[in-house]
């Protein structure tokens, strides 16, 4: 740091160039000497002085007071006074304009000296101060956590930003108020007011924690709070001097948990759905079917004993009973498909793309795939998931085309199923499942199940892609 720059305002020549003395042998920098207000600002102008030392009484149409409240306004100054005069009322006067310290006419130079060296270290001091202070009321008012403030007698000191928003209430409106009279708590099950807050937050500890509560804001509103901290500001003497409180507006959280909590219900009831649906499926597929085919098979025996053409009687009883058995196989087929448990999932996904599905076209491709790493339970899945998909263009996305492709990393088998279709926005994946669209949540489940990595893209009227990342088995299947 260079030398500490001083501006001498003092009408009596003499008494500047004295000084100016003074302060040179001392290595302090003399920016200049001004006889007057006018002259003082000039030089400020030009370069701007660390410290003023001002006589009061100066010539021109401000005395000396007035030029230091000048130059404190506009270059926020420190200013020693010099004066031969000691009433009251000037004194008084200068006093507001907080300065530094008063020479005395006549003065001595260590008197100087010392004046100055004594102001300077309080200035340089209480800038220090002030500069923390501003950088961290700074960085208070910026955290994303509301904070609040508190005296010792329980009035309002300070909020930050974040505080004054979910309070609905500003500093300036609240503070020096008693807290209990501008922040109204109620609580958070039953929503009835909190009449003494103190009792409820329990003050003794240096630091206690809440979870919830309302803080209502002046127009009614009952914002809910949460994840707070109260912590109590003690003096050496264990004498409590302040109490800090810190909250969150937990709005957003308890709609997401909310949300979860519906989601996780729709999701429970499609997995109930869906087993009831099958359940119906295989129970019309038996009566309709098998059970129709046996009540043939009935008719046909008692027409056996009773018919004089046995050999016809014979041969439709053949046919029934065959009937009866691809009719079991279908079904057992559509329970587990038997081909699962005979083939590769490629082969197994080549078949379920060879079907007929309507207008839908449906096409295969498949690279280098560990096979032999792919269990029982994961071709059942990724056949089930494709199987899924192919429903869903074909019912939902008004699909042309869909291409299923089957490749390998070093760690994992890579589905991936594109349609054409009309598409969706895939922001509102949780509203279709609230809505009882249960097909890609059933997808997501069976990828979760076999620890997978389940991607979706999407656009309105460009389609659907879906990728879905299974990691093989850790050991080899066994033949």
């Amino acid at each position: 740091m260079g030398k500490f720059k001083i501006l001498i305002v003092e009408d009596a020549q003499l008494i500047a160039v004295h000084l100016q003395k003074i302060l040179q042998n001392a290595n302090y920098e003399v920016i200049g000497r001004a006889a007057n207000y006018e002259e003082a600002i000039a030089i400020c102008k030009k370069s701007t002085p660390d410290l003023a030392l001002m006589d009061i009484m100066i010539d021109g149409d401000k005395d000396g007071i007035e030029t230091a409240i000048e130059l404190k306004e506009k270059y926020n100054l420190p200013i020693i006074y010099l004066t031969a005069l000691t009433d009251g009322s000037t004194i008084e006067r200068a006093k507001k304009t907080n300065p530094y310290g008063y020479i005395m006419k006549p003065f001595q130079e260590e008197q100087v000296v010392t004046f100055l060296e004594m102001a300077i270290h309080k200035y340089t001091v209480e800038n220090k101060l002030r500069e923390s202070e501003e950088k961290f009321k700074a960085a208070v008012g910026s955290i994303s956590d509301a904070l609040l403030f508190v005296e010792e007698d329980f009035t309002v000191s300070y909020l930050n930003k974040a505080a004054e928003a979910i309070s609905g209430q500003s500093l300036t409106e609240v503070e020096g108020k008693p807290l209990v009279d501008v922040f109204k708590f109620s609580d958070f099950e039953t929503g009835n007011e909190i009449p003494n807050i103190w009792k409820w937050f329990n003050v003794k500890d240096n630091e206690q924690e809440f979870k919830s509560l309302y803080l209502t804001q002046p127009n009614g509103k009952k914002v809910p709070i949460g994840d707070g901290t109260i912590n109590a500001v003690f003096d050496e003497k264990k004498k409590l001097k302040g109490v800090v409180l810190t909250f969150k507006n937990i709005t957003k959280r308890l709609e997401n948990e909310s949300m979860e909590k519906q989601l996780e219900k729709t999701k429970l009831a499609a997995i109930i759905e869906g087993q009831e649906m099958e359940r119906a499926r295989i129970s019309r597929e038996i009566h309709d079917g098998l059970g129709q085919t046996l009540n043939a098979i009935k008719l046909n025996i008692s027409t056996f004993f009773n018919g004089a053409d046995k050999e016809r009687a014979i041969k439709d009883l053949q046919n029934l009973i065959g009937e009866a058995i691809l009719e079991t196989g279908r079904i057992s087929e559509n329970l587990l498909p038997s081909k699962l448990k005979d083939f590769d999932i490629s082969t197994c996904l080549l078949s379920l793309s060879n079907q007929k599905y309507g207008d839908l076209s449906v096409s295969f491709e498949s690279t280098e795939v560990k096979h032999d790493r792919i269990g029982i339970n994961k071709k059942i899945n990724l056949y089930r998931i494709t199987q899924e998909a192919i429903s869903n263009a074909a019912k939902h996305a008004n699909a042309k085309n869909l291409n299923i492709q089957l490749r390998s990393s070093a760690k994992s088998v890579i589905l991936t199923i594109e349609d054409d279709g009309v598409g969706f926005d895939v922001s509102t994946r949780n509203n279709k499942v609230l809505e009882g669209h249960h097909g890609l949540q059933n997808i997501e489940d069976r990828v979760n199940i076999m620890d997978g990595v389940f991607e979706i893209d999407s656009k309105n009227k460009l389609g659907t892609v879906l990728i879905i990342e299974v990691p093989y088995d850790k050991k080899l299947a066994v033949a």
